[in-house]
């Protein structure tokens, strides 16, 4: 849905869900209205929950895409967001605190205040898609950096300028993974404005699109499973990108993205980095995906502080 009253700007509010009819109505005491988008039978169980604009355009991949059509059209950006959101959170320093972990303190947002600052972000980097921090945990929020310009951008909260590229339909799983691979590639950033802390109730809420994966993934497939493989699959798409990750642990916790240089391409080994709390380890990404080992390690791993750090 176009709205033009949130800030000075216009852009295009769109609702990525499916099987979730249940959560309209908070969602529109939380950001008013917006379009969402559903699978195909499911726009009269939407409207009749308060989604007037409801569109059925499939599941996840091909909703993402008709959003983004639906945006360029009216030459606007689009602001994609997860059907499960319950809060706009952001990290704000707490006054006269020198205690190092405990700065910071969880305020409620708006909106307004998100909207409006993704696009000043996105104006002032140049770039066509920018996110907000992977996990709502304050313990991996880092002041020295605000924006990451080449992190992982996850799908739950996108804002997404007209631009030509779209989420590849032959991924039903990571395809936020690929969407932040294209753009690096493209247009060499994908800012993350790490001080927005959205809170989602991905693992307690039922239904959701990737309940509904297509049948090229097998039923009996474990997530695990069908995470690697996803992510296999971006991997060898975009060999020519590398990812970050931690070492000296039993789990692999991809951190972000940088181009790789001729020379780790052609040899096709890692190498090594300092870094303050540990080192970094940095691989061809196509020879990193395999050891993510679920959801969790791929989504919430970041080099900033806490377990999920080096």
């Amino acid at each position: 849905m176009l709205r033009d009253d949130v800030i000075q700007w216009p852009f295009w509010l769109a609702v990525i869900s499916t099987g979730r009819p249940q959560n309209v109505p908070a969602y529109n005491q939380l950001i008013g209205e917006a379009t969402w988008y559903v699978d195909h039978t499911e726009g009269p169980k939407y409207r009749s929950m308060g989604a007037p604009s409801a569109r059925e355009a499939g599941v996840l991949v091909a909703a993402r895409n008709k959003a983004l059509d639906d945006a360029a059209r009216h030459g606007v950006p689009c602001l994609q967001l997860s059907d499960d959101m319950r809060a706009i959170v952001y990290a704000d320093p707490k006054e006269d605190c020198t205690d190092e972990v405990h700065r910071y303190r969880r305020v409620k947002g708006t909106l307004a205040q998100l909207a409006s600052d993704l696009y000043v972000i996105s104006r002032d980097y140049d770039a066509r898609l920018v996110g907000v921090a992977p996990t709502n945990s304050l313990t991996f929020y880092n002041h020295l950096r605000p924006v990451t310009k080449t992190g992982f951008v996850l799908g739950d909260c996108m804002w997404i300028r007209p631009n030509p590229l779209r989420f590849d339909p032959a991924l039903s799983l990571k395809e936020d993974y690929d969407y932040t691979a294209q753009h690096l590639r493209l247009y060499g950033v994908a800012p993350r404005v790490n001080r927005w802390l959205l809170e989602f109730t991905h693992r307690s809420n039922a239904g959701g699109a990737v309940d509904r994966v297509p049948r090229l993934w097998s039923r009996r497939a474990s997530p695990i499973s069908r995470t690697s493989g996803a992510l296999t699959s971006c991997g060898a798409t975009h060999a020519s990108l590398t990812r970050l990750r931690c070492v000296g642990r039993a789990r692999a916790y991809p951190l972000a993205w940088r181009r790789a240089s001729p020379l780790v391409l052609a040899v096709g080994l890692p190498w090594q980095c300092g870094y303050p709390r540990g080192t970094i380890t940095v691989q061809p990404m196509h020879s990193v995906v395999g050891r993510v080992e679920s959801c969790r390690d791929a989504m919430h791993g970041d080099c900033y502080r806490g377990r999920a750090s080096i």
